[in-house]
């Protein structure tokens, strides 16, 4: 089995998507046009995509899927004109997903475009709006004027999660020969500018054979399907040999110090700080860019961090051991400007490239096989260390195993511990405040029962799959509701938890009044829990927060909700380029409708556009 990658809010890529029912034919006609939602003009040369959801007989499902990947029918396609029009003949009444593909633009496949269309002798219309891509221009120098050539600086999304910073890696730019970078791509969203130099020490008998192996693809998966349990994301073909190391990282090359030790520079986040917390935020509209956004950078001269990763049998080999700078705290398993270096054979890591700082070391090994009598391991390590302006040697790090949680799933209603049904259930944990991690899911055995791999101590949302036709109910763990499905796991092993899967799920609908225009859709709902403070940090489980858009004929649906206590809104799309924020759904509060939703409760809503409460 592979180690995965999980992703939270992940691109719902249509082509991902099983070809599904063949869609029904009908005598229906839609008639849309795409608009540039900054300026309100047309957008010409757009590929719109139709998705149905029609059952195998051809009748429409009764629930929509969540996005448009899950959708059940194959998908039509057009371009819009030069106007910014479209049109789809031939349709059975019923609803539809949309998806649009504009150059420049940020493909707005989730939450998902819904179009209703009904029996009538006339066209169903409908109009959707698309966010333009926006940038940011700037300048690297060193400490010196002179133009830094050749470095990666990056456009990264800064949150604030039970009071630690998080960065997470949106969009970068290289500088050109002046210095000068283009960072483009950007969603609408606030962004901080770091300029964050990645180094890597690799061993150099890995790097010969990484080498070695690159002519050959299937050689080279191989290979590196076994480093990545370790977290390797070495490369071949690049670095500079530094004794028994092959330094690797972003950037120009640069020369050594009288001492044998590379020269660097220091992660630097606009306008001139090591600590994002500090960083000037700069907020991109659709469409907008920024220019004389000018970094200098401090070139310095670095130190080297070595010593022993140990593990239960020994030491390990092919394990990386990365420094992240003390008081921020990854959004990703291999973050920006993070410093670090390869075990090899004896178990030996070198780190060089390394800025005096303050920094947590860490280590993680994880394999898995769903394979029967398979062994799958979970290791991590994690320790802070204060480097200074001279070299660290002996450092010893030692793994220990990850820390396990276990339960049991029930369907209600069912014979069977588990339903018949193709392939098998995931449970797995989400660290807060990541946007991609390595992981093991859980897998729920025939009687009903999980344990999981293990994964280091920490603070987790707890997802699990629901598979078709049935919805996860609620999560407890020793007969108590997970408030907000969060998990705080120690030094011990969790046990107790129980995950109950209902064929009714939670569903709230209703219509949006208030909308301006004629066929305007440009609605979003939102539904947030009002009892739970996890949002208030930072932290959007989708059981817990949700965005929906409203439909062409100004209809909402939202399902899968965990019963509770909830705020739902309906503000124009206009003002909702950056949601996901603590501050944007506290400007909701004020005019928000308040509802309770209990288990496997249908319920029906009137809902009136609202503006936010002001700033």
């Amino acid at each position: 089995m592979a180690l995965l990658l999980c992703a939270a809010g992940v691109s719902h890529v249509l082509g991902a998507q099983s070809p599904g029912y063949p869609l029904p034919k009908g005598t229906n006609v839609l008639i849309g046009r795409v608009i540039d939602i900054g300026t309100d003009r047309p957008v010409a040369g757009a590929a719109v995509t139709l998705l149905g959801n029609f059952d195998e007989s051809g009748k429409p499902v009764q629930t929509l899927p969540r996005d448009a990947s899950a959708s059940t029918n194959a998908g039509k396609n057009v371009f819009t004109t030069s106007e910014g029009y479209f049109v789809f003949r031939e349709l059975p009444a019923g609803r539809y997903f949309i998806a649009i593909r504009a150059f420049g633009y940020q493909n707005n496949d989730y939450p998902p475009n819904v179009v209703e269309v009904v029996e009538s002798t006339s066209p169903a219309s409908t109009e959707l709006y698309v966010w333009k891509h926006g940038a940011i221009r700037g300048q690297v120098t060193d400490d010196k004027g002179d133009p830094v050539v050749g470095m990666p600086v990056y456009a990264l999304r800064r949150q604030v999660i039970a009071g630690k910073v998080f960065v997470q890696q949106q969009s970068e730019g290289v500088t050109d020969d002046r210095g000068v970078y283009r960072i483009s791509l950007l969603p609408p969203g606030s962004y901080v500018v770091g300029v964050l130099p990645t180094v890597t020490s690799v061993p150099a008998n890995l790097a010969g054979e990484l080498d070695a192996r690159a002519a050959n693809p299937q050689s080279a998966f191989n290979l590196t399907s076994v480093l990545i349990r370790g977290g390797v994301s070495a490369r071949a073909g690049e670095g500079q040999r530094l004794g028994d190391s092959v330094l690797q990282r972003s950037g120009p090359a640069l020369p050594l110090s009288p001492k044998g030790e590379p020269l660097g520079y220091a992660n630097t986040y606009y306008p001139g700080t090591g600590n994002p917390d500090d960083a000037t935020v700069i907020a991109i509209g659709s469409g907008e860019s920024r220019d004389n956004v000018d970094v200098t950078v401090r070139f310095a001269t670095t130190v080297t961090v070595s010593g022993m990763l140990m593990g239960p049998s020994g030491p390990m080999a092919s394990v990386a051991v990365r420094l992240h700078p003390a008081g921020i705290e990854r959004s990703s398993y291999d973050t920006p400007g993070s410093t670090q270096g390869i075990t090899d054979g004896a178990g030996v890591f070198a780190i060089a490239g390394v800025m005096p700082g303050e920094y947590q070391a860490s280590a993680a090994y994880s394999y898995g096989d769903d394979r029967a009598g398979a062994e799958n391991i979970s290791l991590w390590a994690r320790t802070p260390i204060s480097v200074g302006e001279e070299s660290i040697a002996g450092l010893t790090l030692t793994m220990r195993p990850g820390v396990t949680f276990s339960g049991r799933v029930v369907f209600e209603g069912s014979a069977d511990p588990v339903p018949p049904m193709e392939g098998t259930i995931p449970v797995f944990l989400q660290p807060a405040g990541a946007t991609l991690w390595r992981s093991f899911p859980a897998r729920v055995a025939p009687d009903g029962t999980f344990t999981s791999i293990g994964d280091p101590p920490g603070r987790y949302i707890l997802n699990a799959y629901s598979p078709p036709g049935w919805s996860v109910q609620t999560l407890t763990l020793n007969g108590n509701e997970l408030v907000d499905d969060l998990i705080e796991i120690g030094d011990r092993n969790v046990s107790g938890l129980v995950l109950t899967y209902s064929r009714i799920a939670t569903r709230i609908a209703g219509t949006v009044s208030g909308v301006t225009g004629t066929t305007n859709p440009g609605t979003d709902v939102f539904v947030f829990s009002a009892d739970g403070a996890a949002w208030r940090e930072g932290l959007f489980a989708t059981r817990r927060v949700r965005r929906v858009k409203m439909t062409s004929a100004r209809t909402f649906e939202v399902s899968d909700m965990a019963p509770g206590e909830y705020y739902i809104a309906a503000v124009s799309t206009k003002l909702t380029g950056n949601w996901q924020t603590p501050e944007f759904l506290e400007r909701l509060t004020a005019g928000a409708t308040r509802i309770t939703l209990a288990p496997k409760e249908q319920k029906t809503l009137n809902l009136s556009v609202i503006t936010p409460r002001a700033r």
